[in-house]
């Protein structure tokens, strides 16, 4: 069984007043499993709508494994951060 996980972030909402929002994706065995936390909170599987509603979260967790906070733990465990020894963009300028 292969897993791999994909975060995706960013904003939603009104120009004037975005919200930002996480997508947790687990794919399993090719399965893509997507839990949407941001403005609203839904969950899809292979793109089709399962749950738009707080059991989302549950849903997650009972089809993956994990829970939102272990999948962060995961994946930022699979991609550290290394900050640039050279500091910030504004020391190459």
């Amino acid at each position: 069984m292969s897993r791999q996980l994909i975060r995706k972030q960013g904003s939603e909402g009104p120009r004037h007043d975005p919200y930002a929002y996480v997508e947790q994706t687990v794919v399993i065995d090719g399965m893509r499993i997507t839990l949407h936390l941001g403005l609203g909170t839904w969950l899809k599987v292979d793109g089709e709508f399962v749950s738009k509603s707080e059991w989302s979260i549950n849903h997650f967790e009972m089809m993956t494994g994990l829970t939102p906070a272990m999948f962060e733990k995961y994946y930022d465990r699979l991609n550290p951060y290394y900050e640039d020894p050279m500091g910030s963009i504004g020391n190459y300028i």
